[in-house]
C-alpha cells in the first residue's frame, strides 16, 4: 500500500487503523445514549407485568388457588362481569374449577402500557382450550388489564374478559386412547387432567363458566 493510500499514520482514508477496526466514536451503536434509571425500571415493570399473565394462565391449567389467588390487587367496590377483580376471585374461583375440566390458556400477544411508578394498563391476546362439561371449547380471548404496584409487586388490579369467539370442537381430544407417551404420539397423553381420559365414558355436567376463564 503506498503512502497516498494509506496516509501517514498508516490509517487508511475511511480512518480504520491497520487491523481494520474503526473507532470507537464512528460505531453507531456507541452514539446512542445509556439506559436511564428510569428506562431499567420500565423495563423491569414490563417483564413483572408480562409474568402475571403467564402466572394467571397457569394457574387455572394446575388449579393452583394460592398462585391465583396471590396475582390481585386489594381494590374496592367490587368489579362487575365480564370484569374479574380480587372479589370475583375469591367469590368464583371454587366454583370455576368445579365447572370447568382441564383450561388450557395461551397467551399471545401482550401490550404493556406503564402510566406511571404504581400504575399500568395492557391487552392480552389469549387462546383457550377449555374442557366445559362434556364438550372441548375452543375460544379466542382479548382481556383489557389494569395493574398496580401494591407494596413493591405489580398485580392485577381487573381484567375485563372479552371473547372474539368460542367453538366446540366435533372431537373431544382427551377422549381418544391413550397414547401412552413416549411410544405413541397421538393420544391422550401423560399430563395431570390428561391421562386415563381416553377410557373413562363421558361425564355431562353443565356449563356455565366456559367463558370465564
Amino acid at each position: 500500500m503506498s503512502g497516498a493510500e494509506a496516509g501517514p499514520s498508516g490509517a487508511d482514508p475511511a480512518g480504520t487503523d491497520p487491523a481494520g477496526v474503526r473507532p470507537a466514536e464512528a460505531d453507531p451503536r456507541r452514539s446512542q445514549a445509556s439506559p436511564t434509571a428510569a428506562d431499567v425500571q420500565r423495563l423491569l415493570a414490563i417483564e413483572e407485568i408480562r409474568q402475571l399473565a403467564f402466572r394467571y394462565a397457569h394457574a387455572f391449567a394446575s388449579r393452583d388457588r394460592p398462585l391465583m389467588l396471590s396475582l390481585w390487587a386489594r381494590t374496592d367496590p367490587p368489579a362487575r362481569m365480564p370484569t374479574i377483580d380480587r372479589h370475583r376471585i375469591q367469590a368464583d374461583l371454587e366454583r370455576w374449577f368445579s365447572e370447568l375440566g382441564l383450561c388450557l390458556l395461551h397467551v399471545t400477544n401482550h401490550l404493556i402500557d406503564v402510566e406511571g411508578p404504581d400504575h399500568a394498563r395492557g391487552e392480552v391476546y389469549c387462546t383457550g382450550e377449555i374442557e366445559v362439561g362434556s364438550q372441548w371449547v375452543d375460544q379466542v380471548i382479548l382481556y383489557h388489564d389494569r395493574y398496580v404496584r401494591e407494596d413493591g409487586r405489580w398485580l392485577f388490579a381487573s381484567r375485563e374478559h372479552r371473547l372474539f369467539y368460542g367453538q366446540a370442537r366435533v372431537h373431544h381430544p382427551l377422549r381418544q386412547p391413550p397414547a401412552r407417551w413416549p411410544r405413541g404420539q397421538v393420544g391422550s397423553g401423560d399430563l395431570p387432567g390428561s391421562e386415563q381420559r381416553g377410557d373413562r365414558a363421558a361425564v355431562d355436567r353443565p356449563g356455565g363458566a366456559g367463558d370465564v376463564a
